[in-house]
Formats: structure tokens, sequence, C-alpha cells
């Protein structure tokens, strides 16, 4: 079941609203008169009814309650609102001349939280309506934070869930090739079979290691390593990996990249973004192909871009693609399906070293990568850039 976004939760007040309810005028205005100087929106009802609707629309920080009232008195209009549960955490201090302590009782029953007599002493009221109200912040952020772990476990469940579900179909696929193997063996190539079965299980590590890295990018104490680095020499070391498949495949991946761009970030963030947006380049490319990878900076901000010629991004996935709350999954040139927690963990690793990543893509001429990341430690020019 998916939970609310945190963004749900209204924003927190910087000024408070309180509800006085009490029937007669002169004590409304005598306790709004006990906080002239504070910066508080004061609401007044005449009655319990009239205080639960304006409380509907308004919802107050905090409802200031007078017991013997018409209509409705304030026992009954608490129990309304604590029956509410878009208004039962609002809390209700009693403000009443009733002084037997069967009354008092009742009001804490009802769901008081307070009760403070009349002919009170402002300072008094003051201090409990401060109390009050911050206990009542302290509750809504602890609300908030809760509503926050709740939405990131929902977005990490469904993540899990995609990708254990694609990595599933793969492991069904090897056996399904080994059962082949088993019943007409003199009719299969076993040589072939034993190195699909191989390339087939690296991609598997591949994914279980995205979604292991992945998973460790989510901590807020995640260590990240800045530094100023020459971007060419690691575009290197990760075109050289990918060596034999290219070979393979006879593809081809040129770095057109100049010696003398640098990037600012964490250098093995870097070389997990570049590995898993080649790798994604391949695997979606056809034979014969050639993978470039261009870029440029200002002293700012180098953009590097990867295009490759393969399988274009259709219009309704590419919106989701780097999407927080799933895992897109599309078929390869060899109508395999990726899990796509490499986009993610990439998308990830980009954002916590202040970067952008978008995708260009055209029908028939594959698709480009573009990643934008700091050159320089002031960030600030980077930082306009993404309003």
């Amino acid at each position: 079941m998916a939970t609310a976004s945190p963004s749900a939760l209204p924003p927190a007040r910087e000024r408070k609203i309180i509800l006085i309810v009490d029937d007669k005028s002169m004590n409304r205005k005598v306790i709004q008169m006990a906080f002239r100087n504070k910066d508080y929106e004061i609401l007044e009802a005449a009655d319990g009814a009239e205080a639960v609707e304006v409380a509907k629309e308004k919802k107050p920080d905090l409802i200031l309650m007078d017991i013997m009232m018409p209509i409705q008195d304030g026992y009954e209009c608490t129990r309304q609102l604590k029956n509410n549960n878009e208004l039962m955490d609002i809390p209700i201090l009693f403000v009443s001349s009733r002084e037997k302590p069967d009354d008092i009782v009742r009001a804490f029953e009802a769901g008081g939280a307070d009760y403070i007599k009349k002919p009170f002493v402002s300072s008094e009221l003051l201090a409990r309506v401060d109390r009050q109200l911050q206990g009542k912040s302290r509750q809504d952020e602890l609300a908030r934070r809760e509503l926050e772990v709740l939405h990131a476990m929902d977005q990490q469940n469904r993540v899990f869930g995609n990708v254990t579900y694609n990595l599933n179909e793969q492991v069904t696929e090897i056996l399904r090739w080994l059962k082949n193997l088993k019943e007409k063996f003199v009719e299969v190539n076993a040589g072939q079979l034993a190195e699909a079965c191989e390339q087939k299980l690296a991609e598997l590590t591949e994914a279980l290691e995205n979604l292991e890295n992945w998973s460790t990018s989510q901590l807020e104490d995640v260590e990240i390593k800045r530094n100023t680095f020459p971007i060419k020499p690691k575009l290197d070391e990760n075109i050289a990996v990918f060596d034999a498949i290219c070979e393979d495949r006879k593809m081809k991946i040129v770095n057109k990249v100049t010696e003398n761009l640098t990037a600012y970030c964490d250098e093995q963030m870097f070389f997990t973004i570049i590995h898993n947006l080649l790798s994604n380049a391949i695997r979606f490319s056809k034979p014969k192909c050639i993978i470039q990878i261009t870029a440029e900076g200002d002293g700012f901000t180098v953009k590097i871009h990867i295009k490759d010629m393969g399988v274009s991004v259709s219009g309704g996935l590419l919106s989701r693609l780097f999407s927080k709350e799933e895992v897109v999954a599309t078929p390869d040139t060899d109508n395999a399906v990726s899990t796509g927690i490499g986009l993610k963990l990439c998308h990830r690793l980009i954002e916590l070293n202040r970067g952008q990543i978008s995708v260009e893509t055209e029908p028939g001429k594959g698709s480009t990568f573009n990643v934008m990341l700091p050159q320089t430690l002031n960030e600030s020019h980077f930082e306009d850039t993404e309003k």
C-alpha cells in the first residue's frame, strides 16, 4: 500500500492560530487581551457547533474552550473534535469558571489537554498556551519525519519489488537454457550456451551491485569525497572495462573528450555513473555501432554526453526514466528486460554530487544521456543553473 507523500502535510506555520470558544463576547475579548503582545492569529466561536465548523475550515493550532454554552457545550464539542481524524491532534485548553472536581475530570475525559479556572491570571494562561503550542509543534515535526520515513520505505519497497521481479526473469531464462542443455545436449552448442550463461550472470551480478550501491546511496550519512580531477582518464578506464564485450559485438566506444576538462565530485561515484551509462548504451545499441563520448566545460560546470545508436526511449518512458517513485525496466536490443536500477543509481549519485542528468532521444537514431557536474569548489553558479 502506497504511503502519502510528506508534501501532503501542511507546512509548519510561522504564525500560530488560536480559536477562542465562549458564548460571551466580553470573555472572548478578555482572553484576546492576554495575547495582545503575541503574534497569534485569533479566531472566535460563540458555541460548540460553530467551533467545530471553524476548526474544520481553519485547522487552528490550539483551542481555548468554555464549558457552559448554548446549542452545544464544551464537552460535546471537544468529543466531536477528538473524533475527527483531521482535528483530533489539536490541543484543547478548557477555560471555565466551574471549579468542581467532577467538571474538571469530565473536561479531561472529553479530551482536554489542560484546564484553567476563570478568572485567570494572564501570565499563567500564556504559560500554559505556550507549553501546549510547543508540544504541538514537536508532535507535528515527529509526524512529518515519520511520514518521510514511511514514504522512503515505500519507494524502496517498490524498487526492490521491481528489480527482484526482473532478476527472477533472468534467472528463469538461465535455468531454461540449462534445462535445454540437459535434454538436448547433442543438438546444443555447449560453448555458445556457456558463453550466454556467463554473460547473463555477469549482468545479474552488475544489477545486484547496482542495487546494493543504490540502497547505500539512500542513507543520509553516505560519505562523499569530492575533489577536482581530469575526467578523460576516468572515461578511458571505463572504456577499457568493456573492451571484450565491444569486440564481441563489433562495437566501438570513441572518447572525444579533451585532456584539460575536469570535474569536481566524488571520483568513485563518477566512475560508477559512467560505467552504468556505458553499460546501458552497449546493451541498447545494435552490433557494429559506435558509441560517442563528448564533453565541454565553462569553468563552472562540465557537461558530458554519451550518445548511442540503439533502441530509442519512447515518450511515455522518457518522463518516468529518472522517477523516484518507480524503476523503469525496458527491453534491450536482444529483447531481454533491463532492471532499470542502473539509471536510478546514476540519478542518485549525480544528485549527491550536486549535478543533473537528462536524456534526449530520436526514433531510429538512439539516445544521448547528458550529465552535468560542477567543475570547481565554488558551486554557486551551478546551483543557479538548476533553478
